[in-house]
């Protein structure tokens, strides 16, 4: 075979050469460099596509979260809701304060109920409550706390703090407090939810 290519011009061996040259080369793309790059190319298209994915499954997982968030603080309301008393129970209502301001260390001087209020079209009265005391500073502000925390039914419109006693070396100031409420009871008919 090799006497016959010599007896072939070199033209045309050069031509067989680079028919030969160009059939590996061809051979060696289609099978070896071009699924290589097909290769590539999906993994490339599948990394966009898992980055996209990634993206709406964090934007989804923070959706839910909110949501969920949202369901907690509807199911807390449901759970707390309140329960108004009869405006009867004034009695019962000025005991309870009575024994909070105590546990805070308030001496209340006059302690005194208005005449209930109904407002037409509301599930409610406003019964209004006169507080008058006195106590430490720190007393009174932890009097209103867990006046604001226990009493739910209660509104504390308006509050007035003044110095009856000055602080002394052993002692700290007395303020004299009143405090005007609003507490919220239930209608005439039957008991109310607010």
């Amino acid at each position: 075979m090799m006497s016959q290519l010599a007896a072939l011009p070199p033209r045309i061996i050069d031509s067989i050469g680079i028919a030969l040259a160009l059939t590996i080369v061809g051979g060696t793309y289609v099978l070896g460099v071009h699924p290589t790059l097909d290769r590539r190319a999906a993994a490339q298209q599948d990394a966009q596509t898992l980055a996209t994915e990634l993206t709406t499954a964090t934007a989804a997982a923070e959706e839910l979260r909110v949501a969920e968030a949202k369901l907690d603080a509807a199911r807390m309301r449901q759970s707390t809701s309140l329960v108004l008393e009869r405006a009867e129970q004034v009695n019962s209502r000025i005991a309870s304060l009575t024994s909070l301001a105590a546990a805070e260390s308030i001496v209340i001087e006059q302690l005194s109920p208005g005449a209930a209020q109904t407002d037409p079209g509301r599930p409610f009265k406003r019964v209004p409550l006169r507080v008058q005391g006195s106590g430490a500073f720190a007393d009174c502000v932890g009097f209103l706390a867990r006046l604001r925390a226990e009493h739910h039914d209660i509104a504390v419109p308006a509050v007035n703090l003044s110095i009856s006693q000055p602080a002394s070396e052993n002692q700290p100031a007395r303020l004299s407090m009143t405090l005007d409420l609003v507490w919220y009871a239930a209608p005439d008919d039957s008991a109310a939810r607010r």
